[in-house]
């Protein structure tokens, strides 16, 4: 696997760090831009998130350590991905995480747009079948298709939902979906914590806790950068 250079790398940490073979953690960058509505640029966010990374302190006072250098963090070549598109580029990432996977990596993927991480959770749901599902967005993504395409980001969570069990799915901030979603969402029983609820207090002061408490040991992590909202 060719990794970038310390350079280049997230952490920007030395080769000692950061080779594949020694490395526990790896990140792959998926730089995909196709089904983009709204703002552009998605194609830049892995390299952009790399580079912010060189500025990050390492130490994690949660863990007590400095986890890139017991860990070891391997930054892989962003995945060629040039005029491969929708189901195509899918089956293209989902063959390398399953290599990676099959290493016994933990793999992070930055995109890109949020079409892209129906491969890597469909990847590790085959290595971790019992795994629970987290979704950190804004949007529900659940349209069956969204402008003529079944591949939209808009629709990920759909094609997720079509091998994925449903009632393992959790997702938490949704502001904006249509109808259609809505209704799958109650007919398939998906636990979505609606940010309006949040802020209402639906949930309780400890809708954190109860949040967790739906999750199993194994969680696979997807987040869209949406979630998070500024007040001006």
């Amino acid at each position: 696997m060719k990794t970038l250079n310390s350079n280049e790398n997230f952490l920007a940490i030395e080769e000692e760090y950061s080779n594949y073979n020694d490395s526990k953690i790896v990140i792959v960058s998926v730089p995909y831009e196709y089904t983009v509505t709204y703002g552009s640029g998605t194609s830049n966010a892995p390299a952009a998130i790399i580079k912010a990374s060189g500025y990050v302190e390492f130490y994690d006072d949660e863990f007590d350590t400095e986890i890139c250098f017991s860990k070891k963090i391997a930054t892989l070549e962003p995945l060629n991905i040039t005029n491969c598109y929708d189901a195509e580029m899918l089956t293209k990432v989902e063959n390398e995480i399953d290599k990676l996977l099959a290493d016994n990596k933990f793999v992070v993927t930055l995109g890109g747009e949020h079409t892209i991480a129906t491969a890597p959770i469909k990847s590790h749901f085959k290595k971790y079948p019992s795994m629970t599902l987290l979704h950190f967005d804004a949007h529900s993504d659940l349209r069956d298709e969204y402008q003529g395409s079944k591949y939209s980001h808009a629709s990920f969570m759909s094609r997720v939902a079509e091998f994925f069990p449903p009632d393992k799915i959790v997702q938490v901030g949704i502001r904006a979906q249509c109808i259609e979603e809505s209704n799958f969402i109650k007919e398939n029983k998906i636990n979505t914590f609606y940010a309006s609820a949040i802020r209402k207090g639906l949930h309780g002061t400890n809708w954190q806790k109860k949040i967790a408490s739906m999750l199993g040991n194994e969680i696979y992590i997807t987040f869209d950068v949406d979630y998070l909202q500024t007040n001006n």
